[in-house]
């Protein structure tokens, strides 16, 4: 009677009894991960933990309808189209059909580098002012303009090279003169691949000593040149990387005037040329 009258009293009482002998039951019964102690658990290995935890995720994940899916991205491989694979190594017979033009530079190559059969028109303190109007003298003795040759003659590679002695002129209008040098030589070449060649800095020494032709100069014209080149007929070449110092200057190890690099380094230089020839 009393346990009755207190439970009545009490029903709550009631129901906590019941609740625990629910759970109770349930504990005993149920198999799986629920029922393991502290002492399992703290003895599984992490793999295990894991491998179980990504079980339950899988069995609970939702089934999401095909039209509540994300779009898909297309993932498309873009490969970098380079002028690399136009360049080859050549020796000298690739200069067989070949005209350099140029300043005093150029005249090294042609007295000390070793051209092969290539034509030189070249002349020490030459311009893009001049080199239509000057007359050159060919391997023949005779003596003719850029213009006459390139009339007569077909040219398989054109090397230029002028600039520095144009630092001392207004810079807009002589890059304009340039461009259109080399517009008039492709209309006389229309089949000639043309190399536009940077202008060889001057050492660091040299370059301090003039507001006019020093290597800040040199670059800001080689950069003008450089846009000229399209890497399908027009080619840039900047063989500074060969005879810089680490300060990119002239380095004084291969020159005496600061200006110029040594007879002996000019093989070198062709060599180098060579190693960017174009089919």
């Amino acid at each position: 009677m009393f346990a009755k009258i207190q439970l009545q009293k009490y029903p709550y009482i009631t129901l906590l009894s019941i609740s625990f002998l629910v759970v109770a039951l349930f504990w005993k019964l149920e198999p799986g991960f629920i029922n393991q102690s502290t002492d399992d658990f703290m003895e599984m290995s992490d793999a295990e933990i894991v491998e179980d935890t990504i079980s339950e995720e899988v069995v609970s994940a939702e089934v999401v309808p095909e039209w509540e899916l994300p779009e898909t991205t297309e993932v498309t491989e873009v490969i970098e189209e380079t002028n690399e694979g136009s360049f080859f190594v050549a020796d000298r017979t690739y200069f067989d059909h070949a005209l350099f033009i140029g300043d005093s530079r150029t005249v090294g190559l042609y007295e000390y580098g070793d051209l092969g059969n290539a034509i030189a028109l070249a002349d020490s303190g030459m311009s893009v002012y001049k080199v239509f109007k000057q007359k050159f003298e060919l391997p023949s003795g005779e003596k003719q303009t850029l213009e006459e040759l390139l009339s007569e003659e077909q040219f398989e590679k054109i090397y230029i090279m002028l600039g520095i002695n144009e630092l001392g002129y207004s810079f807009e209008p002589t890059v304009v003169k340039y461009e259109k040098m080399v517009e008039r030589i492709e209309e006389l070449q229309p089949d000639a691949i043309i190399f536009l060649q940077a202008n060889l800095h001057i050492t660091k020494s040299k370059s301090g000593k003039s507001e006019i032709y020093n290597n800040e100069n040199i670059d800001r014209f080689n950069r003008e040149v450089e846009k000229l080149a399209d890497n399908k007929k027009r080619f840039f070449l900047d063989a500074n990387e060969l005879f810089d110092d680490e300060e990119g200057n002239l380095s004084v190890e291969y020159t005496v005037d600061e200006a110029h690099v040594l007879g002996k380094y000019y093989v070198d230089w062709v060599d180098w040329i060579l190693n960017y020839a174009v089919d």
